[in-house]
């Protein structure tokens, strides 16, 4: 028996959030799937007929329009990115890593100083560099999660997204083509499946 799922065949979605949408948003990954014919069996199909709408900066995801000083304490490496300490150990954890890189780079966009941009420059640096051949972004440390014990290295979809974001910002306000390149090949996570 296949089931019928009614999702429109185009959705307006922001210029720069098109892979942040992918990755987070399920309803923007329009698929069905049939019954199976063998046991674990699935077919997916995705719709890649999307649209794509520029959106004013202030209609975007993650422009937080707060101010914070360029010289606020947080636990952080030698190059300013941001660590978490988990067990008395210092991480990367990718998602800080992002907030913290989109938060620096909103402050560039309300203020114009281009130290904020610098900031943001190093976050994005730093996820690129702790970024797998794969375009994943390992987690080193345990975690627990409700029922659920991870052994490192773990990772995060939501990881992959924010990242994604964050990446096509900088590319957008940089050119940079390293934000492209490295915004590719974690999109291009999106398509594997990785179960």
């Amino acid at each position: 028996m296949t089931q019928d799922i009614d999702i429109p065949k185009h959705r307006k979605i922001a210029k720069y959030y098109i892979i942040y949408q992918l990755a987070i948003v399920g309803t923007l990954i329009m698929f069905s799937c049939t019954a199976p014919s063998q046991p674990n069996e699935i077919t997916l199909q995705i719709d890649t007929s999307l649209c794509i709408n520029e959106l004013p900066y202030d209609d975007l995801y993650y422009t937080y329009h707060s101010e914070a000083a360029l010289d606020e304490e947080f636990i952080h490496d030698s190059m300013g990115v941001i660590l978490v300490e988990v067990r008395g150990k210092t991480y990367y954890h990718p998602v800080t890593i992002f907030h913290k890189g989109i938060e620096y780079h909103d402050l560039f966009h309300i203020t114009g100083n281009q130290d904020y941009l610098s900031k943001s420059i190093l976050q994005g640096a730093r996820l690129i560099k702790i970024m797998t051949e794969d375009g994943l972004f390992p987690y080193n440390y345990e975690h627990t999660h409700g029922d659920t014990h991870m052994l490192p290295p773990w990772y995060s979809g939501m990881a992959q997204g924010q990242a994604l974001t964050l990446f096509s910002r900088l590319y957008e306000d940089t050119q940079d083509i390293t934000y492209l390149k490295a915004a590719k090949k974690v999109f291009s996570t999106l398509n594997q499946m990785l179960f």
